[in-house]
């Protein structure tokens, strides 16, 4: 679901690509991934991926990413990688907006619906690779203890008041009652929630690691695509994230399937093991995430993204999650510790 329009037209794309890439465009599609505009280009000679990241993107970000590329080259781990332009630079900057250029990655892409539960073992086995291989790099840290400890209601407080000021949007009364039944959880049990965080472990790793990121050969993984969001985070948080986000019990029924999570949690551990904080810590470190987010309902109440309806919907769909976890986090934790061996 792009956040934003994109900045291109027929025209623009084979105008870009001519004078940056020396290629000549003979067809693209527009590409319904993630929060980015993205396209497939057709070309005389190949097939390739173009790439317009968000406004908000800083040029910062786009040099770490190539950087987490060749990173992920070294350690044997598939990927893409930026295509030099005609100057030799890893990307482009047009109208406010940085573009880049991949070889397309030819496989099976999965939507948020439709990733095999069957791959889910090697998914997680993946993610520890990652882990490992991104060992050493100087990334930007997310979820930190400054994070942890800043109130993050005042936000809740000023969406409340921007949607009774809106009563007639068809969504009034459901965004209203998810606002505040995540601003009421969150007062409640701010202070438990952050103990949490306390000796948990913490990795560089994907940011945004899920079933849509990741291209499919037959029954397995044949890359790993978009570190825009790479940096230093709770590994937990990403462990539970991206099983959630894939799962087809989760994005589907809006359930979470525990024994399916211990599974994955199971394969990642047998590749990169976790400390018992991690365990114990897991379903409330990925709650307090979530209570703490307005994403979505941000999106969809104040700016003009190309596909608010998909936000609000997305937003629904966490919020949904956030009880179904909340609902169920000792018995996450229970069942995690016996599947695991682990003494907390």
């Amino acid at each position: 679901m792009a956040l934003e329009k994109s900045i291109f037209d027929d025209e623009m794309i084979a105008k870009i690509l001519r004078e940056n890439w020396d290629i000549s465009l003979i067809s693209y599609k527009k590409m319904e991934l993630g929060t980015a505009n993205c396209y497939l280009i057709n070309s005389e000679n190949d097939i390739y991926f173009l790439k317009e990241y968000q406004s908000e993107i800083l040029e910062s970000q786009i040099i770490i990413e190539g950087e987490i590329l060749e990173r992920l080259q070294v350690e044997n781990i598939p990927s893409a990688y930026f295509i030099n332009t005609v100057t030799n630079d890893k990307y482009i900057k047009y109208r406010g907006h940085y573009v880049v250029l991949e070889k397309y990655i030819c496989g099976d892409s999965y939507d948020y619906y439709n990733f095999p539960d069957a791959m889910l073992s090697e998914m997680a086995v993946m993610l520890a690779k990652i882990h490992l291989a991104l060992k050493g790099l100087d990334l930007p840290s997310s979820l930190d203890e400054e994070w942890v400890k800043t109130d993050a209601i005042l936000k809740y407080r000023k969406l409340q008041e921007f949607i009774e000021e809106h009563k007639e949007d068809p969504f009034y009364e459901k965004i209203k009652e998810d606002l505040s039944y995540k601003q009421s959880i969150l007062q409640e049990n701010q202070e438990k929630l952050r103990k949490a965080f306390i000796g948990i472990t913490y990795k560089n790793s994907h940011g945004d690691y899920q079933g849509c990121q990741l291209i499919g050969d037959g029954d397995g993984i044949k890359a790993v695509i978009d570190f825009t969001a790479a940096c230093r985070l709770p590994v937990v948080w990403e462990i539970m994230r991206s099983f959630i986000q894939t799962s087809r019990a989760s994005r589907i029924d809006g359930k979470i399937d525990i024994q399916g999570l211990c599974r994955y949690v199971k394969a990642y551990w047998e590749y990169a093991p976790l400390n018992a904080c991690d365990v114990k810590s897991m379903p409330y470190v990925y709650v307090y995430q979530l209570l703490r987010s307005t994403y979505g309902y941000k999106e969809y109440l104040l700016t003009d993204s190309e596909d608010r309806e998909g936000l609000i919907s997305f937003a629904f769909w966490r919020t949904r999650m956030c009880r179904e976890v909340l609902e169920h986090s000792e018995e996450i934790v229970d069942e995690l510790v016996k599947v695991l061996g682990v003494n907390i």
